[in-house]
């Protein structure tokens, strides 16, 4: 939630959470009388000239905040293109595409329909290396399974990998979850390519998956049913796998629903699955990013301190706030490249969405610009700013619906 709504606003909020589908219903309402006593008069601001990637008629968006689009050497851009509205919820009968732009020739050269998607990580689309990709896709005979293109010859080569994937380590290995599941207790970020209802058997194979690139091999690491022995197996779930910058470990979400409630765990372990350990469990932990090999920025909540972003050193525990100055903007989602940290924040009440650059050591924050979400992109068909840093930090990647539909923007920080 904004900073600019009151604590007592929060603190209803809050009191809701036992009662998620009245807090939709009544957040909704409260949302649109405050935008008609807020709304601006102009639909963007910023200081910076904003790039915009249109492709066609239909609509571009890149995915979640964790990767950047633009290859390392800096020549491509990987998104998705859409000809299905994306006011609409995502639906396997309206494949979109993956594609990757040439930036030189100002062209897509690659284009591929998924039917596994959702409008917040797409495919889970990522580069691999500066001529090597990969994203999910689904069949009726291979069922969630992954993508990988090599292109470094000049031709699009495809291999299949059997696994889905979350999160890659280059072209080493991947960590890949349960999307059906995801689906199901958070469809914002699962696929709709099954049934609703999944059996206890296959919640039971429900963990963490290592999948060798190369060999095109899988192997269960970390099991949902050691996470917690407490909650039914149905009513727990693995989220938002995240590895280190040297591929030695990972952090994972542990998400369980007790009583209409939700309660985050904050988990790392190595590449491997062992040495897993308890990093954060004080009931709220939503988005982060590593600075280095041993430490995060996350946002979440220490009792007794309150709901802000730390900093979290994942192999001593240590844990640090962040100064006031980006404190007041709230949780947003945060990315990293070298000192300086790129955030934003969710709609305000008149429905404007603020980036923020944030420098960690000097304590110093830019607002790079504001952008109009309508009501018509909402809950599942959100837009959330979700920034990037290209590779060398020059560029700031982010997906908007200012203009009305869902695009994929950029801004030159230097030049």
């Amino acid at each position: 939630m904004s900073t600019q709504f009151s604590p007592w606003e929060r603190l209803l909020a809050r009191s809701l959470n036992t009662f998620p589908q009245a807090k939709k219903k009544i957040k909704k309402v409260y949302q649109r009388i405050n935008y008609a006593f807020h709304k601006k008069g102009y639909r963007y601001r910023s200081d910076y000239q904003l790039n915009e990637l249109s492709d066609n008629q239909g609509e571009t968006f890149f995915g979640y905040y964790d990767k950047s689009p633009e290859s390392g050497d800096g020549k491509y851009i990987l998104y998705h293109y859409s000809e299905y509205a994306t006011k609409n919820l995502p639906s396997c009968s309206h494949p979109i595409e993956v594609r990757l732009w040439n930036i030189s020739q100002g062209a897509s050269i690659y284009k591929r329909k998924v039917k596994s998607y959702n409008w917040q990580q797409g495919a889970r689309l990522q580069w691999l290396s500066c001529s090597k990709f990969i994203f999910n896709d689904f069949s009726d005979d291979l069922g969630y399974h992954a993508i990988m293109v090599n292109f470094s010859t000049g031709d699009f080569q495809e291999t299949v990998i059997k696994m889905p994937v979350y999160d890659c380590y280059k072209e080493s290995y991947a960590l890949g979850l349960d999307f059906a599941k995801l689906h199901q207790l958070r469809p914002d970020y699962g696929y709709r390519n099954h049934a609703t209802d999944l059996n206890e058997q296959s919640t039971k194979n429900e963990g963490v998956y290592r999948v060798d690139l190369e060999a095109n091999t899988s192997e269960l690491i970390i099991k949902l049913s050691d996470l917690s022995q407490k909650v039914p197996l149905g009513a727990q779930k693995i989220n938002h796998i995240m590895i280190s910058p040297d591929g030695s470990r990972f952090v994972f979400l542990h998400r369980l629903y007790i009583n209409g409630r939700r309660y985050d765990r904050l988990f790392v372990a190595n590449q491997s699955g062992d040495n897993l350990r308890l990093v954060a469990d004080d009931q709220m932990v939503s988005h982060y990013s590593w600075i280095d090999n041993e430490q995060l920025v996350v946002y979440m909540r220490v009792m007794g301190e309150g709901d802000s972003y730390y900093t979290v050193n994942v192999v001593n525990g240590e844990v640090f706030p962040l100064r006031e100055t980006v404190q007041r903007y709230g949780d947003g989602h945060p990315g990293i490249v070298g000192e300086m940290m790129i955030t934003d924040t969710y709609p305000n009440k008149g429905r404007m969405k603020e980036l923020l650059l944030y420098n960690l050591k000097k304590d110093m924050l830019v607002s790079l610009g504001e952008f109009f979400e309508s009501l018509e992109f909402y809950g599942e068909t959100r837009c959330d700013l979700h920034p990037r840093f290209s590779h060398d930090g020059k560029k700031i990647y982010f997906d908007s619906v200012h203009s009305g539909s869902r695009k994929l923007h950029w801004i030159n920080l230097y030049g």
